[in-house]
């Protein structure tokens, strides 16, 4: 189980706070909007930005894996936490919608290993844009089993709901593994996953990037073995 979030590093705050400060005051953002006016002020501002760092600072230190960082804490907060937070948000307009979902949001963003035993309310919902524009669909999204109201139900039950119901199966599960038994072309497509870390913030964020840079459209009735790295697709014999 989780431990209470510790006290908050004041070195990874600082980071943080000069991150996301120099995001919302990039040249690009200047032309559309008064920072000063949209806070009543800069030091309402720069209050928002601290809380913001702090915030996010202590939802790492209860959710986020440091045993599996590669980086100095601080110093990826300082490269990178600014700009994933605007782009969770929206804009620097919208800091002050920013909470506990938006760490979450930042996080994927960041690629940050989480805790498995965190008890994240992560449900792998993930959608996004169709990068064909010809195609017969804008976007494609991804739902769990459990949005689907089959948390619980056995292998066999899962795979016929997504048969019948024309949906692409996405799994983790090694029960799926056997190319013979889930021949292309049998069925309404398969993408088994095998990442080398598996785990939820992992999963969404691998999803995610695929959906976004992959012709996923063509995958109809394809098994998908999809790696860390380099994605396999078995297509139907022609």
């Amino acid at each position: 189980m989780s431990d209470a979030p510790t006290q908050a590093d004041p070195a990874a705050v600082f980071a943080a706070a000069v991150s996301l400060w120099q995001a919302v005051n990039e040249p690009a953002n200047q032309p559309r909007l008064n920072l000063s006016e949209c806070y009543h002020g800069i030091d309402e501002l720069m209050r928002v930005v601290m809380r913001i760092a702090t915030e996010f600072e202590r939802w790492s230190r209860a959710h986020v894996n440091f045993d599996e960082l590669n980086d100095v804490w601080p110093y990826r907060l300082e490269d990178a936490f600014g700009a994933a937070c605007l782009s969770v948000l929206g804009g620097p307009e919208a800091l002050m919608d920013f909470d506990t979902k938006s760490c979450l949001r930042v996080a994927w963003k960041l690629r940050l290993p989480a805790k498995a035993d965190s008890g994240l309310p992560v449900a792998v919902d993930v959608t996004a844009a169709n990068p064909q524009p010809d195609a017969a669909f804008r976007a494609f999204r991804i739902r769990t089993v459990r949005l689907e109201g089959l948390a619980g139900k056995d292998d066999p039950a899962v795979w016929q709901a997504a048969q019948e119901s024309g949906r692409f199966l996405i799994t983790q599960d090694l029960d799926f593994s056997d190319v013979r038994r889930f021949a292309p072309g049998t069925h309404r497509g398969l993408l088994l996953v095998g990442l080398h870390q598996p785990g939820r913030l992992a999963l969404t964020a691998r999803l995610g990037e695929l959906w976004r840079n992959e012709e996923c459209e063509m995958w109809a009735r394809c098994f998908v073995v999809l790696p860390d790295h380099k994605l396999r697709v078995l297509r139907p014999d022609a």
